[in-house]
């Protein structure tokens, strides 16, 4: 989980903060409609329920913790965010 207060940070540098905090609140709305209830959030921090939601990264600590390094490897060596493709 992040902090709200850094992701608005982070995200609208040059804004007001509170402006940047609608805007966060804005951006979050719409992601609940995309990741339902894998995206975990309260007052104070944003993040996704690792129950819910698989990443890479995830699955990388994994595959080393079950000292799996050929799995690990596979996943190393994947494209970050397949499919996303913005700058």
């Amino acid at each position: 989980p992040h902090s709200r207060e850094l992701l608005a940070e982070r995200f609208w540098p040059d804004r007001d903060p509170a402006r940047s905090r609608n805007s966060l609140s804005s951006v979050l709305s719409a992601l609940r409609g995309t990741l339902g209830e894998a995206l975990v959030t309260d007052k104070l921090r944003v993040g996704l329920d690792p129950a819910r939601v698989a990443t890479d990264v995830a699955e990388f600590e994994a595959a080393l913790r079950a000292a799996d390094l050929a799995g690990a490897g596979k996943r190393f060596g994947a494209e970050l965010l397949p499919g996303v493709y913005d700058d």
